[in-house]
């Protein structure tokens, strides 16, 4: 039981690091027989059962670096049952960065409303005051383009105030 917890100690620390997503764990360079892996990832030991994982997603989430400009920062999500795509991706956006280099795109309180993909159109549901933050700085709204624009299956995003269209986007290249 504490080397089972070691274990776990060990990958949900190391996993923590930017683009860390698993850990192998060996004795002097070789893996320990009486085990089934020696392979961890962080979703193996949380305490939610894997087995609610749907599958995993890796996207390039953008973020404003410290010259305001935005870069792609790769991030591996879950997804769980009832989840969509595009719905952890804006969370993952909304949680922001992993690395310290780079800064959040959004305020805490800023609020989605919804999010869903009809046909090739990303619709992007903000309260008023989150609206105000995207029409203010387009490092905001082009972050959640590019980002949700990632998907094979989106090719634009359209920004709606609670309900009301105000415009629409793609990606920039």
């Amino acid at each position: 039981m504490d080397l089972t917890l070691a274990d776990y100690c060990v990958t949900l620390s190391l996993t923590q690091i930017p683009n860390i997503y698993a850990v192998r764990i060996t004795v002097a360079g070789q893996d320990l027989a009486y085990r089934d892996t020696n392979r961890f990832m962080a979703g193996d030991v949380l305490l939610s059962s894997t087995d609610d994982v749907v599958r995993t997603l890796t996207v390039q989430l953008y973020f404003p670096n410290a010259d305001g400009q935005l870069v792609p920062e790769e991030h591996l999500l879950s997804l769980y049952e009832g989840q969509t795509r595009v719905g952890v991706i804006v969370d993952a956006l909304l949680k922001g960065p992993e690395s310290e280099d780079l800064q959040p795109l959004v305020p805490e309180d800023f609020d989605v409303l919804s999010v869903r993909v009809e046909n090739g159109i990303c619709y992007l549901n903000l309260s008023e005051t989150a609206a105000e933050t995207v029409a203010d700085d387009s490092k905001a709204g082009y972050g959640f383009v590019n980002s949700l624009c990632e998907l094979e299956d989106v090719d634009e995003v359209w920004f709606f105030t609670e309900g009301e269209y105000q415009s629409g986007y793609t990606p920039v290249q």
